[in-house]
């Protein structure tokens, strides 16, 4: 969502890319990949689309300057 563009899902597991980049955008800060891998929460969805917005809304302000994604927390 953030980048226009999918990922390869033919992973294991098929939302490793995904995860990563949710890493590196600091969207999330869980490091335990099998943590991923069960039912969320409507809360634990809607921290990640919150930070999401944040993150993104900043990162439009800096013009995309960023080196650390998570100077925006």
């Amino acid at each position: 969502m953030f980048d226009n563009k999918t990922y390869a899902e033919n992973t294991d597991p098929w939302f490793l890319e995904y995860y990563n980049r949710a890493i590196e955008l600091g969207i999330t800060k869980d490091k335990d990949l099998n943590n991923f891998n069960r039912f969320v929460t409507r809360y634990e969805i809607a921290l990640m689309i919150y930070r999401f917005n944040l993150k993104y809304k900043l990162f439009q302000q800096f013009n995309g300057n960023i080196l650390n994604p998570n100077e925006l927390v």
